[in-house]
């Protein structure tokens, strides 16, 4: 999860978002209104919405975003976050605790986390087959 989740609001133009992804290297940017996610948008919204669709770099990001995008909490386990992108059909979810943004979790985080789950699991299974647990290297 990243955190603290850079936000910015719906008024804001989508020549500031697109300056923000920049300066941040950021891909995507959760729309928030008092700290409550509305929305989100995407380098890729604000290319082919704004670039294919016609508008013009003044328009509000209100106008290019994804309104009510699925969101997770800082608790909800891996298995759960990766359901909602899938279902979503989304790469990106807010993390909300308590109705307000707190961070934004990824498809390339999540699967950081499985990589480095199996990699865990790999170790206790290489130290099993190579004579037990006291053989296996520990966590740092």
């Amino acid at each position: 999860m990243s955190s603290p989740a850079v936000g910015i609001p719906p008024t804001a133009s989508l020549r500031q978002a697109a300056e923000r992804m920049e300066a941040t290297g950021l891909t995507v940017l959760p729309v928030v209104v008092e700290e409550r996610v509305t929305g989100i948008v995407t380098d890729r919204d604000l290319a082919m919405r704004t670039l294919a669709g016609g508008l013009l770099p003044g328009n509000a990001v209100e106008t290019v975003m994804t309104g009510e995008p699925p969101a997770v909490e800082p608790a909800t386990p891996l298995p759960v976050a990766i359901g909602v992108l899938r279902s979503a059909r989304v790469r990106h979810l807010p993390v909300v605790e308590a109705g307000r943004l707190v961070g934004m979790v990824s498809f390339e985080d999540l699967l950081w986390c499985l990589t480095q789950q199996w990699v865990d699991l790999m170790a206790v299974v290489d130290a099993d087959r190579r004579g037990g647990p006291e053989r296996m290297p520990r966590a740092a």
